[in-house]
């Protein structure tokens, strides 16, 4: 084989190979990146849910939408409404506005899932998205960042939820241990009396 054709599939195959090999560091690679879709970085979304889950007791839809709202006020990102930019609290205002409009009266905005779904949509006068243009001028329907905004708020009450029922529970055994032995004696008598425990037991 003469050796200007080796030469040349040489040429050819490392023209292939680096066309189809990904690269590191995130350049060019096969894998796709999947953005991220918040209002604001990893570090300050964490702190926000922490702040509303120690904040609270109870935790009340209002109190849900109000976290999305003042999470819009609060971010850097640009908010698009029929092809017009606006701020993050110009945005916020408007949703809160929007969401007691006389068109929600005969079925009004109760939770925070009737707030990213009916309310953050679109606009009913246009019929066009809402978007959002976040830091790394990544752009997207608004509803879908609020939408990843209230799961990951979601997904924190409900741990919370479990968490303080098992701290409940490991108090009251705990309390429960540290009775002394006639309190137990009255407490056994007690249930034996409203009927709990029965005497064989």
């Amino acid at each position: 084989m003469p050796k200007w054709v080796i030469f040349l599939w040489l040429i050819i195959y490392g023209f292939i190979g680096c066309a189809s090999t990904p690269k590191e560091n995130g350049v060019n690679t096969d894998e796709e990146i999947t953005p991220w879709l918040y209002l604001h970085d990893p570090a300050v979304h964490e702190e926000r849910i922490q702040n509303f889950i120690e904040k609270h007791t109870e935790f009340k839809e209002m109190d849900k939408i109000r976290y999305l709202l003042d999470g819009m006020r609060t971010s850097k990102a640009i908010f698009i409404r029929n092809e017009r930019e606006g701020s993050g609290s110009m945005a916020a205002k408007w949703l809160r506005w929007k969401m007691v409009h006389p068109q929600f009266f005969h079925n009004p905005i109760l939770t925070g899932e009737d707030f990213v779904e009916r309310v953050a949509d679109r606009s009913k006068r246009t019929g066009r998205y809402y978007e959002i243009i976040l830091e790394k001028g990544v752009r997207d329907h608004l509803q879908t960042v609020l939408r990843n905004e209230l799961d990951d708020l979601e997904e924190a009450i409900q741990k919370a939820k479990i968490e303080r029922v098992q701290k409940a529970l490991m108090e009251a055994e705990s309390k429960r241990g540290e009775m002394l032995p006639e309190e137990k004696q009255e407490t056994a008598k007690s249930a034996l009396h409203h009927g709990k425990i029965s005497a064989g037991d």
